[in-house]
């Protein structure tokens, strides 16, 4: 058994079951601490602060992200918010968190939310405010509004080929077991 382990999940304590050579059988307990009251209203309360403090130009939104933020993902980034699948900031609008879809519809580009509560993807209650950058209008793709979604288009196929073509080289000289959880899926076809 373990001493009590914290990460940011939460507190463990790991119980290791059995070890064969690199392969582990453990469990865990996972306590995650709650979140106290006090604890949002005094977030509310400095982002309010924050907030006053870049629309009176006396700070700037990626300067305040860097110092204030606890979100370890856009911190350093100036507080933008990317897409997990292309890495792009535009995000379409209909996958935009339906939580901030409701909070940037009503928004002005350049504008800057009230502190809004949401729920971290750890399950912690927290605070933030969102600053609307910039809106674009649906249109065809073209390489002047949208170069970098279509490069990490051409990349990604170019990394599924290059995947494909070693595959395909090594089949004979290698041993591929797929799950059968995923033996129907649409992708490669790995027969000779």
């Amino acid at each position: 058994m373990s001493n009590v382990i914290e990460s940011q999940f939460g507190f463990h304590l790991i119980q290791l079951i059995e070890r064969r050579g690199q392969e582990f059988n453990t469990r865990h307990i996972l306590i995650k601490p709650a979140t106290a009251t006090v604890d949002i209203a005094a977030a509310a309360e400095k982002l309010v602060n924050v907030r006053s403090m870049i629309m009176s130009d006396s700070l700037t939104f990626a300067k305040a992200a860097k110092e204030y933020s606890d979100d370890k993902n856009t911190k350093d980034n100036g507080g933008m918010i990317t897409s997990r699948a292309t890495g792009s900031t535009y995000t379409p609008m209909d996958q935009v968190d339906p939580a901030i879809f409701f909070v940037i519809d009503t928004m002005q580009v350049g504008e800057i939310s009230k502190p809004i509560p949401f729920t971290t993807p750890d399950g912690q209650e927290a605070m933030r405010i969102i600053y609307l950058k910039s809106k674009s209008k649906p249109h065809l793709a073209n390489l002047n509004d949208d170069y970098q979604k279509i490069a990490n288009a051409a990349l990604a196929q170019k990394r599924s080929k290059a995947v494909n073509e070693w595959f395909r080289k090594n089949i004979d000289t290698v041993y591929i077991d797929i799950d059968p959880e995923y033996e129907h899926c649409g992708g490669l076809q790995l027969t000779q």
